[in-house]
């Protein structure tokens, strides 16, 4: 739709197009054809958005997209024909519009912006401030007097804290109280790896980090029980500190598809990505 549709949201991330696993799978034979042997899905769980990196619910299907059982169809007709399936782990942060995080009110849980007691308090980084300035609740349970961390400023979605024990048992660490993480829960279905959306932000690599084991504790829990796991990360930069053998199997590698791109065009050309104020530059 555009703008001048009635039905048009008027924001870009609230408008649908209808695009769901179901039309994935109705063209499995299409994507075999074309030599397909892998599909890399951008986030498909719960959010209130088109583009799903504001997770509401990491244990859920969004359901624009569909359920759980055209999922589980989707990977096993995929593997079926020899395809892989990796999808999108967006674990640095959640949507402010979630279940542990709760700006709006929208859950029965208690959200960690609406409440200092809630259980997923910790999970996030909280800034008291002056009583009014803020959109949640202050330490000592006084209303909106307190701000937070977020990705790259967008209050939408809330940082979370990936040295928190209890933040890595819902994504991986299956030690503790969570008897069955994010990350397994839905290996079980199939899936045969992630894709870690800003994964630097997470744990910055090896050799820049020594003492942060997010993504070598990762690693190791996710293989102990599925050990051909696939572990690709999301990085803009030089990618070798996540590549020496403990953490990420492959990255996506932006500066080489910069590098290729530029090469075929006889013309400068400028997107989001590649400008003069990004680290790519225009291509």
């Amino acid at each position: 739709r555009d703008d001048s549709d009635p039905a048009c949201a008027g924001t870009y991330s609230r408008n649908f197009y209808g695009g769901d696993l179901q039309g994935v799978v109705d063209q499995l034979d299409y994507l075999q054809d074309l030599g397909i042997t892998a599909i890399y899905f951008n986030p498909i769980f719960a959010s209130p958005s088109n583009h799903k990196y504001d997770t509401t619910d990491f244990r859920q299907i969004s359901a624009d997209f569909g359920d759980l059982a055209t999922f589980q169809l989707l990977v096993n007709e995929a593997h079926n024909r020899g395809m892989r399936v990796i999808l999108d782990g967006v674990f640095n942060h959640t949507s402010s519009d979630s279940i542990y995080f709760d700006r709006y009110g929208n859950f029965e849980s208690v959200g960690a912006c609406e409440s200092e007691t809630s259980p997923y308090r910790d999970w996030y980084y909280f800034t008291d401030v002056t009583p009014g300035a803020g959109p949640c609740v202050g330490s000592d349970g006084t209303p909106l007097a307190a701000t937070y961390e977020s990705w790259f400023g967008f209050d939408s979605l809330p940082k979370l804290d990936s040295s928190n024990l209890d933040v890595r048992a819902l994504v991986w660490d299956d030690s503790g109280d969570v008897p069955d993480s994010v990350a397994r829960q839905w290996l079980s279905t199939g899936v045969d790896g992630w894709r870690f959306d800003v994964g630097g932000d997470i744990d910055p690599g090896l050799t820049n980090d020594p003492n942060n084991d997010y993504w070598e504790g990762f690693r190791k829990t996710v293989r102990d029980q599925f050990p051909e796991t696939y572990m690709l990360l999301e990085e803009w930069g030089n990618a070798s500190p996540w590549l020496l053998g403990r953490e990420m199997d492959a990255t996506m590698n932006y500066q080489y598809s910069s590098a290729m791109l530029s090469f075929w065009r006889d013309t400068e050309f400028v997107d989001n990505d590649h400008n003069s104020g990004s680290s790519a530059g225009p291509l």
